[in-house]
């Protein structure tokens, strides 16, 4: 890949070369912050190549290309796109708007800094009304999957470290795949009754954590914080740990999960062969899948 410093595209403009210089950033970025003299043309969208066609380039006209990336990588990949498609007298701009002079920029907001990891201020969030966790549990012959409602949850956040609580509904948890003559209030009533989830006595299940700590290098669009603390399920608290998303939308705070965990330790046995001989069809697998995406606020 060809590349170009910030002064080699500054010698650029000394001696009037003729070249198309392309922010491949968003254009609610571009607004904020961009070169004086270059177009925007986003690399995340899908219309990228066709709106570069529109500029009606010759394929060996020069074209720089830049982003804000730290390793380029969002410029690299418009680079990339339009080697695909013929062009060849391609540069990118290294380390992107980054090495820019104060004087060659231009927008609404040029101190922008843009979000590559979370950053929590101290605050107590409250889960929001109407959550649900989705469930899939399995057996030899396929699987079935449901929801199961929150009562109440929350997350302090003091100094960087976490601690909450959440606490599931029991007696909402419903079957979503079977429709009622296929069997589906026979199943909700399976899995509330002795042999499952014995939710007339143990109606709630609870997990309370604290003193956790996001990973070194949280990023917004990975799992960038493990919850560890106690799960309660049917009576019985176990230590449990799950790797989860934190991330922010306008002022809500979005926990978001995927995990599974062997429900046995808890005491859930029905149609285990590690405590039952002899199920033929009865069996179920002893590990759930869980699915979840949190509101609070």
């Amino acid at each position: 890949m060809n590349s170009l410093t910030y002064k080699d595209l500054e010698k650029m403009y000394e001696k009037q070369e003729v070249f198309t210089l392309i922010d491949v950033l968003p254009k609610t970025h571009y607004d904020n912050v961009h070169c004086k003299n270059a177009i925007n043309i986003c690399v995340y969208e899908m219309s990228f190549i066709t709106s570069v066609e529109e500029l009606v380039l010759e394929k060996d006209s020069k074209i720089v290309v830049y982003g804000n990336n730290n390793k380029d990588v969002d410029s690299k990949a418009a680079y990339e796109k339009l080697s695909l498609q013929g062009y060849t007298n391609i540069f990118y701009l290294e380390k992107g708007l980054s090495q820019f002079d104060a004087s060659v920029l231009k927008g609404k907001n040029l101190d922008l800094q843009e979000e590559q990891f979370l950053e929590l201020a101290n605050k107590n969030f409250t889960l929001c009304k109407d959550n649900t966790l989705l469930w899939r549990g399995k057996n030899s012959n396929g699987s079935h999957t449901g929801t199961i409602n929150f009562t109440s949850g929350f997350i302090n956040i003091n100094e960087n470290l976490l601690k909450g609580n959440f606490i599931v509904d029991m007696k909402s948890i419903k079957n979503s795949d079977l429709t009622q003559e296929a069997g589906r209030d026979y199943l909700n009533a399976h899995l509330n009754s002795e042999d499952f989830f014995f939710t007339r006595f143990f109606p709630e299940a609870k997990f309370t954590f604290s003193n956790i700590s996001l990973e070194k290098e949280a990023f917004l669009t990975a799992n960038n914080c493990i919850l560890e603390g106690l799960l309660e399920i049917r009576g019985s608290s176990k230590t449990f740990s799950c790797s989860v998303n934190l991330c922010f939308s306008e002022d809500k705070l979005i926990l978001s999960s995927t995990f599974s965990f062997d429900r046995t330790l808890w005491n859930v046995i029905y149609g285990s062969s590690k405590f039952f001989k002899y199920l033929g069809m009865h069996k179920v697998f002893d590990e759930i899948n869980i699915d979840m995406r949190l509101e609070l606020e």
